[in-house]
């Protein structure tokens, strides 16, 4: 179980990578139909982090709890969905809205960080 933990943490830490790299990469229009792409995306992703604190908790009170092998696999599934809903946004990215999406990107990075701890 160990060794899917820490699995599953590389693909955390690749999906945050992969995230500011793409938002570092933004070159397209913002619109409103924009917006509320990268508005959905990180609603998305804040609940998959939101999901993962409470699994880490769970994980540190019992490491031993075989369910939470379920849990882990479905929670890869959704850091996956993430990282795709993030991709399909990337160029629609500039100006403002990189600014805000990038704020935002990063306070749930803090998050994320925290959980990982």
């Amino acid at each position: 179980m160990k060794t899917e933990l820490k699995l599953f943490g590389g693909l955390l830490v690749m999906i945050l990578a992969a995230g500011m790299v793409m938002v570092s990469c933004g070159k397209g229009a913002s619109s409103s139909r924009a917006k509320v792409n990268w508005n959905k995306a990180l609603d998305d992703y804040e609940k998959f982090v939101d999901e993962y604190a409470v699994f880490m908790k769970k994980y540190k009170e019992n490491p031993t709890d075989m369910a939470l092998i379920k849990e882990n696999a479905s929670l890869m599934g959704k850091a996956q969905q993430a990282a795709v809903s993030i991709e399909k946004i990337k160029n629609d990215l500039s100006g403002e809205s990189l600014a805000q999406f990038t704020a935002r990107y990063s306070k749930l990075t803090e998050k994320m960080a925290s959980a990982l701890k």
